[in-house]
């Protein structure tokens, strides 16, 4: 509870209002100095205290008479009027929160004000509340409300699924597990009935148990579901209920109970399941309590059966609860389906197996004599059962036979064949001469003239086939045409001979064959053609005679079909001529179908037979002659710079030639190379030129040195004495040569634009200074392999940069020179 404490406002603004009027009194007492001063009243106030006085304003009073000044209202009190000698307390309900108030305020909603003379307002505590303004007290939260907060202005109903039990609550409680709270502004929570339950805290609600469940107390927190054996089928309930008879339930939670199903039964209450019908027995009805005996003539062969088997037909069933049926003895049949007892086969019929449902007829080819048969008997061979239930066999008759047993048919002699008797078991094939065309016959026909029968158990007569012929009756092969005759038809008696231009070289043959294209056949009854001898030919085919080959022509072969023309580089002057004649040595054929060789021409030879062309002399020969069989290499001192050529050119002054020239070379350093005019030779070059300087290596080092020599000359184009470069000799000379050797010698000759290397080693002195001179001898100028034109090269150290030292020095010098020098050159000075 919030603590109030009163105040005292006017009492203390008593004693102000008395200092004030002493001190009024002793002011007016002090101003006594004319007549007798009259003091201003109460309410009002001067400057020296003496009337007339200015009346106190709103929110000031004066208490006291012969006041000089006014006093303002204190907080807690107020002045509503002039003139006032007092001050008023702030009510009960009301406050007054500054000095100089002139109204009271009173205390808004949620805010209380319960001592007079009040300068502020309470606010309503937690728990409490002030719904109206100039409140003197807070109101306590009633039972089923709260106030969570400080100066409200209301209390809150507690919620649905909350209560409030007791007075001046600053919250409200949750309904707890088992218990709701429905309505608004509630004092207390309501427990769950038996049959509801409420599973969570702050419900507004109970929860009706649900089908197949049950709540037995109140105040329940959950529901508790059916056992197995029984059941809820309601809401709400308060308890579960036992299967009945013919009834179970598998499962807890059930909302209802299950009929025993067909095969099944439940005999017992509170069942959690039913019990199959055992063997022998069925339940034909839901709900059953008990299980049937299979009938006669029925029976159950599985546990839990809703109904009974009727015996099929085949089997049969004696006996009450059976769980199984019988089957039917072979022999016996059960036609019908429930029977109780098997019935036998009766005559002309069997039951070969067990569990038949009928008897089966005596099929065709067989028979029955007695009965219950398991079988039926096969016919026998030579007989046979046409009929199904037949009880006997019957013969076969003449022209027909059966031959296996357990026919339904007799068999007519097939064509070819025959029966002469009854009962047979086979027939009889005709013999090779003979023939049978219709079937069930009972003998044979002999074949006719110009025909044959080959084989046994033939159905006709052959016409005797192209080639053949026959002259005799039942005959049983047919004649082949002999060799020069042939036979173009069939069922022919005898053979014809071969015309002339025609032959047969077989036996049996059907046509005569045309002597063939190269052949031919003077005579009839020819048996082979003649082929036409080397020489001749035969364009045609049937043929009597052979044709001679013509001048320029030629037939190499027997059985040609036209003649040759003699071939390029030979010639025919001959009629009748089997070979063409090879062009001899010196003359050459350059046509066909030529009748003469012609002789090679001046510049040419010919050196084969047969040559179909002459050859042209190559430069550096020459022909002289015609008909010449070769040609003549031009002599030394001579050259012949093309082909075809007749005759040799005399080598010039200066120059020589080696037999076979082309060119003539020059041997003289006089002559110069015109390679235009047939005047070539080598000419020397390297990757250094031919001839200056060679730069080998630093001073004070050693190393090898390649130069690569070459022969330039592109005179001839090719390979030749002419132009080959001999390179004579490579030496060093000079007063440093023994520091230099040759390494690797290189090839001495070299052919047009060929190159070799040579490769020499070196030593330069640590002066770098050398005196040598590489020389290379060659031939160039000169004849092949004699001293021509030399080449020299200076060797030499290649340079090297001075050091920085070096060159300092040098600049330090030349400055002092030249320094020295402007010395020399300055006059004296005066003295």
């Amino acid at each position: 509870m919030p603590i109030f404490f009163n105040r005292r406002p006017a009492k203390i603004g008593g004693f102000r209002a008395k200092v004030r009027a002493g001190l009024g009194w002793l002011a007016g007492w002090a101003g006594l100095g004319a007549a007798l001063a009259q003091p201003t009243d109460p309410g009002y106030y001067s400057t020296n205290g003496q009337v007339p006085g200015t009346a106190a304003g709103l929110g000031y009073y004066v208490p006291t008479p012969g006041a000089t000044s006014q006093t303002p209202a204190d907080p807690g009190f107020y002045v509503p009027i002039t003139a006032a000698s007092a001050q008023t307390s702030a009510s009960l309900g009301y406050f007054v929160p500054t000095s100089a108030a002139t109204g009271q305020t009173p205390a808004p909603a949620g805010y209380f004000v319960n001592v007079p003379g009040a300068s502020s307002a309470t606010p309503a505590p937690i728990g409490y509340y002030v719904p109206t303004p100039a409140s003197t007290s807070a109101i306590e939260a009633a039972i089923g409300y709260f106030v969570g907060l400080i100066a409200s202005t209301e209390q809150t109903a507690a919620s649905p699924g909350y209560y409030v039990p007791t007075t001046g609550a600053t919250g409200q409680t949750a309904a707890s597990l088992g218990h709701y709270v429905a309505t608004s502004a509630a004092s207390g929570q309501t427990a769950a009935s038996p049959g509801y339950y409420v599973p969570t805290t702050a419900a507004t609600g109970q929860t009706a148990a649900s089908l197949g469940h049950f709540v037995s107390t109140s105040g329940a927190s959950g529901q508790t579901a059916a056992s197995p054996g029984y059941y809820v089928n309601t809401t709400a309930a308060t308890l579960q209920t036992a299967a009945s008879l013919g009834h179970y339930v598998p499962t807890s939670g059930a909302s209802g109970q299950l009929e025993a199903p067909l095969g099944r039964f439940v005999n017992v209450t509170a069942a959690s399941a039913a019990t199959l019908a055992p063997l022998g027995s069925y339940v034909p009805t839901t709900g059953a309590t008990s299980a049937t005996l299979a009938s006669v003539g029925h029976y159950v062969g599985t546990t839990g059966s809703a109904t009974q088997t009727a015996a099929s037909a085949g089997y049969y069933v004696p006996t009450t609860g059976a769980t199984g049926a019988t089957a039917a003895a072979p022999g016996y049949y059960v036609p019908t389906t429930a029977a109780t007892s098997q019935t036998p086969a009766s005559l002309g019929h069997y039951v070969p197996t067990s569990a038949a449902s009928g008897q089966l007829e005596a099929p065709l080819g067989r028979f029955v004599s007695v009965p219950a048969a398991s079988a039926a008997t096969e016919a026998p061979l030579g007989s046979y059962v046409p009929t199904t239930g037949a009880t006997s066999a019957t013969l076969a008759s003449v022209g027909h036979y059966v031959g296996t047993i357990g026919s339904a048919t007799q068999t007519a002699a097939s064509v070819g064949h025959y029966v002469p008797t009854t009962g047979a078991t086979g027939q009889t094939a005709a013999s090779p001469g003979y023939y049978v065309q219709t079937a069930a016959a009972t003998s044979p026909t002999a074949a006719s003239l110009g025909h044959y029968v080959p084989t046994s158990a033939a159905s006709g007569q052959l016409a005797a086939p192209l080639g053949r012929f026959v002259a005799v009756t039942a005959a049983s092969a047919a004649t082949e045409a002999p060799l020069g005759s042939y036979v173009p038809t069939t069922g022919a008696t005898s053979a014809t001979q071969a015309s002339v231009g025609h032959y047969v070289d077989t036996i049996g043959s059907a046509t005569q064959t045309a002597a063939s294209v190269g052949h031919y056949v003077p005579t009839t009854g020819a048996t082979g053609q003649t082929a036409a001898s080397p020489g001749y030919y035969v364009q045609t085919a049937a043929a009597t005679s052979p044709t001679a080959a013509s001048l320029g022509h030629y037939v190499p072969t027997s059985a040609a079909s036209g003649q040759l023309a003699a071939p390029l580089g030979r010639y025919v002057a001959v009629t009748a001529a089997s070979a063409a004649t090879e062009a001899p040595l010196g003359s050459y054929v350059p046509t066909m179908g030529a009748t003469s060789a012609t002789l090679a021409s001046l510049g040419h030879f010919v050196n084969t037979t047969g040559s179909a062309t002459q050859t042209a002399a190559s430069p550096g020969y020459y022909v002289a002659t015609t008909g010449a069989t070769g040609a003549t290499a031009a002599a030394v001192g001579f050259y012949v710079p093309t082909a075809g050529a007749s005759g040799q050119i005399a080598a010039p002054a200066g120059t020589e030639t080696y037999g076979a020239s082309i060119a003539a070379r020059v041997a003289s350093l006089a002559v110069t190379r015109d390679a235009g005019n047939s005047i070539v030779g080598p000419e020397f070059g390297s990757n250094q030129g031919r001839g200056g300087t060679l730069a080998v290596g630093a001073a004070g080092t050693s190393g090898m040195f390649n130069l690569t020599l070459q022969n330039v000359s592109t005179d001839l184009g090719a390979t030749n004495t002419l132009t080959n470069l001999s390179l004579l000799s490579i030496t060093f000379s000079g007063a440093n040569a023994g520091l230099f050797s040759i390494l690797s010698s290189p090839i001495t000759t070299l052919g047009e634009t060929a190159s070799t290397v040579l490769q020499f080693g070196y030593t330069v002195p640590a002066n770098g200074i050398l005196d040598a001179t590489l020389t290379i001898a060659t031939d160039e100028g000169a004849g092949f392999g004699l001293a021509g034109r030399s080449f020299n090269f200076a060797l030499n150290a290649t340079a090297i940069p001075e050091p920085a030292e070096t060159v300092a020095v040098a600049g330090l010098a030349a400055l002092i020179g030249a320094i020295w020098r402007r010395r020399r050159r300055s006059p004296p000075a005066a003295k």
